[in-house]
């Protein structure tokens, strides 16, 4: 279940504000803002690759049995040529950017996206007394998260074997 934009903002403030921190942070702003653009774009990434990896999962079976019938039977017909460059492009799309895995993937990270969300609001639910330098530590806290997962984000609009040589990398 997705978020609406704004509530996490608006959670931020109203947490921040009953703690008498009365002007708007904007460190911890950008932070939520973060949150929720992350999270936005996964759902977004998410509906794609779902249905791009349930439609290679059920076209490539079944264009290939359609092939195995005409084959038998020695029909060489429009639909056949049609049916092999159909299937020959669906598999190159699977192998290079393997749908269900990428979907496997972003339903993960939009697990920790949804617990780095719970864990900010948390860390600002337990401070008794709002300080600059206390809301300053949240912001480096899950700065860091937030960049680590932005560039995750980044690498779902690359070939599966372009991350794969960035992992070993690193």
């Amino acid at each position: 279940m997705s978020h609406k934009r704004g509530v996490l903002l608006s959670a931020e403030h109203a947490i921040l504000k009953n703690r008498g921190f009365k002007d708007k942070c904007l460190p911890l702003d950008d932070i939520a803002e973060r949150i929720e653009n992350i999270d936005h774009n996964i759902q977004g990434k998410i509906f794609i690759y779902k249905w791009s990896g349930m439609i290679v999962l059920f076209l490539v079976p079944l264009i290939s049995t359609m092939l195995s019938v005409f084959a038998t039977e020695n029909l060489t017909t429009v639909w056949v040529k049609t049916l092999t460059y159909t299937l020959t492009i669906l598999t190159l799309i699977n192998s290079i950017f393997r749908p269900s895995l990428r979907f496997k993937d972003l339903c993960e990270m939009g697990v920790q996206i949804k617990e780095l969300r719970s864990a900010f609001l948390a860390a600002l639910e337990s401070l008794s007394n709002v300080k600059e330098s206390d809301l300053l530590a949240i912001r480096a806290t899950y700065d860091k998260d937030l960049v680590i997962q932005e560039k995750r984000l980044i690498g779902f609009f690359l070939p599966v074997e372009s991350q794969g040589s960035k992992k070993r990398a690193a």
